[in-house]
Order: C-alpha cells, then sequence, then structure tokens
C-alpha cells in the first residue's frame, strides 16, 4: 500500500489503541470489604465484569498492535493465512483485520480463537466450547 493510503487506517488504530489503554490502565479491582452480603456479590460482580472488560480491551490492544506492525512492514491489508488482498470495505469495518473475509470464516467455523501473548504474537487456541 501506498504511504497516503496507510495514512487514514493507522490514525484509526492509533486513535483505538489509546482509547483501549484507557480501558486498561483505568480498570479498578480493588477489594474492599462489606458488611451486606448482596453488596459482597454487587462488588465481586462488578469486578469480574472489570477483568472481563479489561481482558477484551488488552487483546483488541494487542490485535491493534499486530496492525500497526503490519503497517509500518508493508503487509497490512494482506491476509495472513492466503496472502490474498483483504477488501478495502473490510479493512474500513475492521482496520486491525489480518485476515480476508473468506479465511476468517473458516477461521470461525474452525472454532478457534486467536489471542495475542505478551510478544503481541497471535497465538491460535481452541474455542471455549472444547474447554467444558
Amino acid at each position: 500500500m501506498k504511504t497516503l493510503e496507510t495514512l487514514r487506517p493507522k490514525e484509526i488504530l492509533m486513535a483505538r489503541a489509546r482509547e483501549l489503554e484507557r480501558i486498561v490502565r483505568s480498570r479498578d479491582l480493588a477489594i474492599e470489604p462489606v458488611a451486606d452480603p448482596l453488596d459482597e456479590i454487587q462488588q465481586a460482580a462488578d469486578r469480574e465484569l472489570a477483568i472481563e472488560t479489561a481482558d477484551r480491551a488488552s487483546a483488541k490492544l494487542a490485535e491493534i498492535r499486530i496492525a500497526l506492525d503490519r503497517l509500518a512492514d508493508g503487509s497490512y491489508g494482506i491476509c495472513s493465512d492466503c496472502d490474498d488482498d483483504i477488501a478495502p470495505n473490510r479493512l474500513r469495518a475492521v482496520p486491525w483485520a489480518s485476515r480476508c473475509i473468506r479465511c476468517q470464516e473458516r477461521f470461525e467455523d474452525r472454532g478457534e480463537v486467536e489471542e495475542a501473548d505478551f510478544d503481541d504474537m497471535p497465538v491460535r487456541r481452541k474455542g471455549l466450547q472444547d474447554a467444558a
């Protein structure tokens, strides 16, 4: 892709990354003692929701960082599975997409979930339905 074509996705990805970084940093997971058992249950539910939100934000942030790396190395917009171009409409809708729609559908049909490890490299594991 040309430099002018990568400018807009980069701005979108950077803005989304800043938003997700704020979410990850702002998580309040303090455990405070409460006298009322119902308040304790509510506090535990709120804490679990905050953890899930931070986990999702961290995973999405890792995907965005990988997309920014692809922009930098010139592989942005190329499917990581089949090496075909990713449709511009897909990239406008999901700027961090690493697969064309066909490969993404196949990936999801296999029941896999893509996560990023601490080095922001994609790691694949079987879906949660297999863990139960």
